[in-house]
């Protein structure tokens, strides 16, 4: 029987996948304190929302200082934008179904208070944290922008150590372009993330994109570990991976 990593070697022509390590897996939407006391007690990595945690839920997440358990933080970017026309005639847009629009736009003012708690969690956890870089959901430009325009608080949270991850969003450059010119705006090499979902990256794609970055991590943004294409998927990609670490 033909394995669904071994469909996708054979499918993208890549090097025989070797046997992965059980990767890192969020629990993603873990923004409430007992959640998060929960995940942490069970020796779960707690993925939460900036825009859905409270005093009390980040310093639950301040509290795994020094304890190993990585934390994820999102900033909560994938609901400003839909392609459900319910949604878009809701906020006086045309209905296209099907196409991303903006229906939650993120103000200066939202992006400043999203990255001072990302400094603020980064300043205790360091190296425990994952955090997503400004971006807007399948939209390079707009990805671009905000990194220009938020370079200073992005560098100031890699500064301590916490890895900062870079969502591949698609568009007219294919996403190593796009990953290198990401990385000169930022002044460093982020961790490269591929949108899963919404706008979602196309499984060849993800894998060509690794072949040439070689990096050492990848992060896969929604993908979610019972999804069926997970094994493949990862099997594959980790052998494109130069530090053999999935997240």
């Amino acid at each position: 029987r033909v394995t669904l990593a071994e469909q996708l070697w054979l499918a993208i022509d890549s090097p025989a996948p070797r046997p992965v390590p059980d990767p890192l897996v969020f629990a993603s939407g873990a923004s409430d304190p007992g959640e998060i006391r929960g995940f942490a007690s069970a020796g779960i990595a707690p993925g939460a929302t900036a825009t859905r945690l409270g005093p009390a839920g980040e310093a639950e997440l301040c509290r795994l200082r020094g304890s190993g358990i990585p934390v994820f933080l999102d900033s909560g970017a994938f609901s400003e934008v839909s392609a459900d026309p319910a949604k878009h005639e809701a906020h006086g847009l045309a209905p296209e179904p099907g196409t991303l629009k903006v229906v939650r736009p993120i103000t200066d003012r939202q992006w400043r208070q999203r990255l001072s708690l990302y400094l603020r969690l980064a300043s205790h956890l360091g190296g425990q944290l994952f955090v997503v870089a400004p971006d807007r959901v399948g939209c390079q430009d707009e990805t671009l922008f905000r990194l220009r325009r938020w370079a200073g608080e992005v560098r100031a949270i890699h500064r301590t150590g916490a890895h900062v991850l870079l969502p591949l969003q698609r568009g007219p450059r294919n996403l190593v372009l796009f990953y290198h010119e990401a990385a000169r705006v930022l002044g460093f090499s982020p961790v490269p993330a591929f949108p899963m979902k919404k706008a979602g990256t196309p499984v060849d794609t993800v894998i060509r994109t690794l072949r040439v970055l070689r990096p050492e991590r990848a992060h896969f943004l929604g993908l979610g570990i019972r999804n069926p294409v997970t094994p493949g998927l990862l099997a594959v990609s980790y052998t494109h991976l130069r530090a053999h670490e999935t997240v």
